[in-house]
């Protein structure tokens, strides 16, 4: 016994119908296989580097957590290298080396944390809403002692709020490199 077959189904129906047209990868020529060479680093920028860069992780695993982010760093009251970062950062931001200039993003894609490496400083920059200023965490070259004993494998400190000449340059300086990382 056979099936009835279902008239829209056939052959013919099948043979006049044009072919599903699924988007296919973009045609990539590559001619030469990209290098990138990065600068050696010091144990002392390592560590001044991992600590910005740990900073920024738990920025940005907080805002995809929905939790309030920790970040801690050993402050300093003042620091003579902040004309020097003030000076160079938008600079650096907006022609970066590789590796450099990071950006976190919470689940929406919006940045959450930027972080931007000198040669003797990284410069951590925590997004504010319209209206306020954003959190910002300046990490130097050093190894001090601490309270403790211990040596510390670099110095944080952040001018936020600051009424200062040198607090009001350093909120510009930060809205010049958020605006790079947008």
């Amino acid at each position: 016994m056979t099936t009835p077959r279902n008239p829209s189904t056939t052959a013919s129906s099948t043979a006049r119908r044009r072919p599903r047209r699924r988007p296919g990868p973009f045609p990539v020529t590559i001619t030469q296989p990209a290098i990138t060479k990065t600068a050696e680093l010091t144990p002392i920028q390592r560590d001044r580097r991992r600590a910005a860069d740990q900073g920024a992780a738990e920025l940005t695993a907080a805002a995809r957590q929905g939790r309030r982010p920790y970040v801690y760093s050993n402050f300093a009251e003042s620091i003579s290298e902040a004309p020097q970062i003030i000076a160079t950062a938008a600079g650096l931001a907006a022609n970066p080396a590789p590796g450099a200039f990071r950006i976190g993003r919470d689940l929406r894609g919006r940045p959450v944390a930027v972080v931007l490496h000198a040669a003797t400083w990284s410069l951590l920059v925590r997004p504010a809403p319209a209206g306020y200023a954003p959190t910002s965490w300046a990490f130097v070259d050093g190894r001090l002692d601490d309270a403790f004993g211990g040596l510390l494998p670099c110095l944080g400190f952040t001018l936020d709020g600051d009424p200062s000449i040198v607090g009001v340059e350093w909120t510009d300086m930060l809205a010049e490199v958020l605006t790079l990382a947008s």
